[in-house]
């Protein structure tokens, strides 16, 4: 009771370790893939290393910011007509 009533589940320490080492691993795949397209692409092979580091570190982070997004109200399975717009056109004028 009271707004301390639900208290999350607490969360194993080996999951946050897999989620952060698939982070990891999407950042050094994306990096890798990106650095080698560019050199593929015919840039130099020291600004297609840097932007690939740039992706390495960008990916997990992006990834992190995604994941304190927080997840969308349950749908309650309500028709609320009134958010949505009308079939019927509209010329500004009342009556």
């Amino acid at each position: 009771m009271g707004r301390h009533a639900g208290s999350a589940p607490p969360v194993d320490p080996r999951s946050r370790v897999t989620v952060w080492l698939e982070r990891l691993l999407v950042g050094i795949l994306a990096g890798g893939v990106i650095a080698v397209v560019l050199r593929w692409a015919g840039t130099a092979s020291s600004t297609s290393v840097t932007v690939g580091l740039g992706v390495l570190l960008l990916v997990p982070v992006a990834a992190w910011v995604a994941s304190t997004v927080p997840s969308p109200p349950p749908d309650d399975g309500s028709d609320d007509r009134s958010s949505q717009p009308s079939d019927e056109p509209h010329d500004g004028r009342r009556g």
